[in-house]
């Protein structure tokens, strides 16, 4: 798996009480079993670090979804249920600028 790829999996509730299907988006893979990735959601931007998906179908997702790239998480690729799609190179470049600028906000300045 690779950054930009879409995938649908089972995250569970903060409370332990069940699951939801939810489609993230790959930001690297560790190599170990794990993945790093950003929820997406079809909520409207709300901050800086929400970008669109302006091409959504064509990352397999039902409906125009944007990826909240400042709420990692870090997953096991057994809840990886399936792999939905790919970003195509403009959402992948507009998703990699603003993970970017993502962290360059964390960072101390001078």
């Amino acid at each position: 798996m690779n950054f930009g790829d879409v995938l649908l999996a089972r995250l569970p509730f903060p409370d332990g009480g069940g699951f939801k299907l939810r489609p993230v988006l790959v930001i690297h893979e560790h190599g170990d079993g794990d993945l790093l990735v950003v929820p997406v959601t079809t909520h409207d931007p709300r901050g800086a670090g929400d970008t669109p998906i302006t091409l959504w179908q064509e990352a397999g997702l039902r409906l125009a979804s944007t990826a909240r790239m400042c709420n990692f998480a870090t997953i096991a690729k057994g809840v990886v249920v399936k792999h939905l799609g790919s970003l195509a190179a403009t959402d992948a470049d507009r998703t990699q600028q603003s993970l970017q600028s993502f962290l360059m906000r964390l960072s101390p300045a001078g």
